[in-house]
């Protein structure tokens, strides 16, 4: 039997190699989200009604990348789990299955776009020609979703090979490419007048697609393949049935914060314009804020799968911890600067768009500095699938941020105030960290748990 770890020694070095990995993915992260806060300045600059048309449409997209990120994840824990059963994977046996989920994910975003979605977009209240712009913004960016799905499950699938640094450098070239297509093909250049809003998602097509493929070639040079006259149909009927039963749960808990969002984007909507550019601006900076949480447990995910694959239990209450420890030592870092600067951070987001300045720096000013809560909550909840825990997630999951979450906003619209929604979000992101810790007990005693069946 497996003696308990040492553990301030172990504790440190479990620690070090979860920094190690986790730095090139925040470094993928980072790029994203920089690409995204980016691209909202550069909206911003099209005028006040474009950024309304685009913070209306932000809930949505958010909603459907949420899925994307959900299937991913399924992915990476189960190839990372394939590699430690010795078996491995090959990349039809994985990159297929998902790639079929992908395509039936699509069909259904084809179903939504074939909806009213101009009725949907006017209830929230908006004037006539800000939400007909937000409905072709948005319109436009469904049909290219089948591309936004395809690099998530590129990427998840080299972090499942643990070829973190890879990832980081091929997400960071196609930020890079996204950011120089941006203002090519939104303002336009010489003779070329440009798309305009619709030339955002334009931009990310063409940067996506061409990453999702470097990412295919790097996965197939370091994994075996499977010719045509060898599928294996058994094989990847089977890791279908496991990706597509652990994706089930990954993306529902994952839509639990777009859902939200979309209901406190309807709610804030009623109290003005400025309280919806608001929304639009967080939308953009909060996961930009967050990108140690995203980097931290995208690497603990992968290293809880692999302790549960070898019966290593003593270590998943460690692996918790130190993830914990992580999370909060770097938002703590990038806290800081958004704190100092919150005045030229928020008029550089807004473009001019002074009527939401109070709100943006109030936001900067006390919800960076304490969501290292709501990351370590996200850290468990995201854990706990890799290691069997799923119907446990999705229940913290639930209660934190459909019920808690969306009541923040509810008591901001209740009593016309966003200031106190904001206060509410405040206080919301240090209950994070309590129940964080109440996962992470719970976790300790795996071992001694039947598994759940999803």
């Amino acid at each position: 039997m497996r003696q308990p770890a040492s553990m301030p020694q172990d504790w440190w070095r479990l620690s070090k190699e979860i920094n190690s990995q986790a730095m090139h993915t925040m470094l993928s992260f980072s790029a994203l989200m920089v690409a995204n806060a980016i691209d909202m300045v550069f909206i911003a600059h099209l005028g006040h009604e474009p950024l309304t048309a685009a913070s209306l449409a932000s809930p949505f997209m958010w909603l459907m990348n949420t899925i994307a990120m959900g299937i991913a994840l399924a992915i990476s824990v189960h190839v990372s789990k394939g590699q430690e059963r010795g078996g491995g994977n090959t990349v039809i046996d994985v990159l297929l299955p998902g790639l079929l989920m992908g395509a039936a994910v699509y069909g259904v975003v084809l179903v939504g776009v074939g909806l009213n979605l101009e009725a949907v977009l006017g209830a929230m209240g908006a004037a006539p020609p800000v939400y007909e712009q937000s409905e072709g913004y948005l319109r436009t960016w469904l049909y290219g979703f089948i591309i936004t799905l395809t690099f998530a499950i590129s990427t998840a699938y080299l972090r499942g090979l643990s070829l973190f640094k890879t990832q980081a450098v091929v997400v960071a070239v196609v930020c890079l490419m996204n950011i120089v297509l941006d203002p090519l093909l939104m303002f336009g250049v010489g003779g070329f007048a440009g798309f305009g809003l619709v030339g955002s998602v334009y931009a990310a097509w063409l940067a996506q697609a061409g990453g999702a493929l470097v990412c295919i070639y790097f996965g197939v040079r370091h994994t075996r393949v499977s010719g045509p006259g060898k599928l294996r149909v058994g094989q990847m009927l089977k890791a279908a049935g496991n990706i597509s039963r652990l994706a089930w749960v990954t993306s529902s808990t994952a839509t639990f914060w777009p859902i939200s969002g979309i209901v406190a984007t309807y709610l804030i909507s009623k109290l003005g314009d400025a309280e919806v550019a608001t929304m639009g601006v967080i939308s953009k900076l909060q996961p930009l804020i967050m990108i140690p949480v995203w980097g931290v447990s995208a690497v603990t995910t992968v290293l809880l799968s692999k302790a549960f694959v070898q019966q290593r239990h003593d270590q998943v209450g460690m692996i918790f911890k130190s993830g914990y420890a992580l999370v909060l030592m770097w938002q703590t870092v990038v806290a800081l600067p958004f704190i100092v600067f919150a005045q030229p951070v928020a008029r550089f987001m807004l473009g001019g768009y002074d009527d939401a300045l109070p709100f943006v720096v109030t936001y900067l000013m006390i919800i960076p500095i304490t969501v290292f809560g709501r990351g370590m909550l996200y850290l468990a909840v995201h854990g706990l699938p890799a290691i069997e825990r799923a119907r446990t997630a999705m229940a913290v999951d639930a209660l934190y941020v459909l019920v808690l979450h969306t009541g923040c906003y509810w008591l901001g619209y209740l009593f016309n105030d966003f200031n106190l929604a904001l206060l509410m979000l405040l206080a919301l992101n240090l209950l994070g960290g309590v129940l964080a810790v109440w996962v992470s007990q719970r976790a300790r005693r795996t071992q001694q748990w039947p598994l759940e069946t999803i």
